[in-house]
C-alpha cells in the first residue's frame, strides 16, 4: 500500500480529529487564522510537502509537537511540560503497516465491505442499459 492518497487521508483525518477535539475542549470560539497551514485555537497545522507537523495541548496541560514524515511513514511525537522548558521525544511509529489495515476497532454504523457493496449496486442501476438488437427501440411507440 504505497499510495500516498491513503496517508493524507489518514493525516488528515488525525488532524480534523484533534482539531475539533480541541474547538469543542474550549469554552471560546476556535476561529481560524491563516498562519502556515492553519492555525485554530491557538494550535497550528502546517506541512511543507514532506512532513506535516500539528501543535497543541493535552489534558495534562502538556504541549504536544506531532510531526508525520510522508515519505517515511513516520509519526513522531514530542511533548514539553507545562513550562515548555524541556523537550522530550514521547513516541515515534512506521505507520507503513497502519495505512495497511482496512479497519481495526471499527464500531462505524457502516462496515467498508457494507459502502462498498451499496455502490457498486448504485452504480449498476446508474449504468446505461444496452440495446437488445431486435428489442424495441426508443423512438417506436410502446
Amino acid at each position: 500500500m504505497r499510495d500516498p492518497r491513503n496517508l493524507a487521508i489518514l493525516v488528515l483525518a488525525c488532524a480534523t480529529a484533534f482539531l475539533a477535539g480541541t474547538a469543542l475542549s474550549r469554552p471560546e470560539s476556535a476561529s481560524a487564522q491563516q498562519a502556515g497551514g492553519g492555525a485554530y485555537g491557538g494550535n497550528t497545522v502546517s506541512t511543507n510537502g514532506r512532513v506535516v507537523a500539528a501543535t497543541g495541548t493535552v489534558g495534562s496541560g502538556m504541549s504536544v509537537l506531532w510531526l508525520m514524515d510522508t515519505e517515511t511513514k513516520r509519526l513522531l511525537v514530542y511533548g514539553t511540560n507545562s513550562l515548555g522548558k524541556n523537550v522530550e521525544l514521547r513516541a515515534a511509529r512506521n505507520i507503513t503497516w497502519d495505512l495497511a489495515l482496512d479497519e481495526l476497532n471499527d464500531d462505524s454504523q457502516y462496515k467498508a465491505e457494507d459502502l462498498k457493496r451499496l455502490a457498486e449496486k448504485r452504480r449498476r442501476e446508474q449504468a446505461p442499459q444496452p440495446v437488445v438488437p431486435g428489442g424495441p427501440k426508443s423512438d417506436e411507440p410502446k
